[in-house]
């Protein structure tokens, strides 16, 4: 199914590890309480 207008599909760096939105679901948008910002130590 396509998202909606107020969902995110959000998904973990370890496939095999993580509980994300494989495996609950989209997300509304209201519940999203962050942002994550990439950090290179590179």
């Amino acid at each position: 199914r396509a998202l909606g207008d107020n969902e995110v599909f959000l998904l973990g760096s370890d496939k095999n590890r993580s509980f994300d939105s494989r495996y609950f679901g989209p997300v509304p948008t209201q519940n999203v309480i962050g942002r994550l910002v990439p950090l290179w130590t590179e």
